[in-house]
């Protein structure tokens, strides 16, 4: 895993706080349909998590 430094600041004005936006029209329609099947741990909601490529994947058997 690689980390970036700065990536939890805004490039812009340097704030130390990121706010996420989500799409949850988009999400709203996934968890309509999925959810319930879904394992119950951390990934049950990937939609909201900052996942780029499924494939990347490496869980350590979170839960929650």
């Amino acid at each position: 895993m690689t980390f970036y430094p700065g990536l939890d600041k805004c490039p812009m004005c340097h704030g130390v706080w990121l706010d996420a936006q989500y799409d949850y029209e988009t999400v709203a329609k996934i968890w309509q349909n999925g959810i319930p099947g879904r394992e119950y741990s951390l990934w049950r909601y990937m939609e909201l998590l900052p996942v780029l490529d499924v494939e990347h994947i490496n869980s350590m058997g979170e839960g929650y």
